[in-house]
């Protein structure tokens, strides 16, 4: 049995953020000391069809698609996956789902919200919080400490941040 991670199928509007989570998995196969080259790389629109060795595949993944025409958790037999931060905008799902997440619980869920979700399917679920807080504090430059990176910060809340750091800030969009 391997270990496995998603790449992404670059198609149409892409996020920062999901290439981050995916570094968050190898960041956590490296603190594992689980080499680079030992690790099943699958593409995200292959997960329901991958048919090669059998690979635990850890989930810090966002699940925003999801449609009660199209199972979120439609993987592959051959994929055992552990949910670390599993995150949806669904507050129902359907028997399928159901039953599969109940097959893996409890699932570790990345917000509140879709903990709450996954709890009110009947399923056990825990609030892991977001993989990507494992990632090591790292910044280079003389200045890498004083950065805030402020990142799709609505105008709105915007005026909300402390005027003292407001020269420390820099406003970034994660949308690729």
């Amino acid at each position: 049995m391997k270990f496995g991670n998603i790449i992404l199928d670059r198609k149409g509007r892409c996020t920062v953020g999901d290439d981050i989570q995916l570094l968050a998995i190898e960041n956590l196969y490296n603190y594992m000391n689980i080499p680079y080259e030992d690790v099943v790389r699958i593409p995200f629109s292959q997960l329901s069809t991958y048919d090669g060795e059998y690979v635990i595949l850890p989930l810090s993944f966002p699940f925003y698609g999801y449609s009660n025409a199209n199972n979120i958790t439609n993987f592959s037999p051959k994929i055992i996956p552990v949910f670390l931060g599993f995150a949806t905008m669904a507050n129902t799902y359907n028997t399928a789902d159901i039953s599969y997440l109940k097959k893996y619980e409890p699932i570790g869920c990345r917000d509140q919200y879709t903990m709450n979700a996954v709890r009110n399917s009947g399923v056990k679920a825990y609030l892991n919080g977001c993989l990507t807080a494992t990632l090591p504090k790292v910044r280079y430059g003389a200045d890498a400490r004083k950065k805030i990176f402020c990142v799709d910060v609505s105008p709105l809340l915007q005026s909300y941040i402390p005027k003292e750091m407001l020269p420390d800030c820099e406003f970034v969009n994660h949308v690729v």
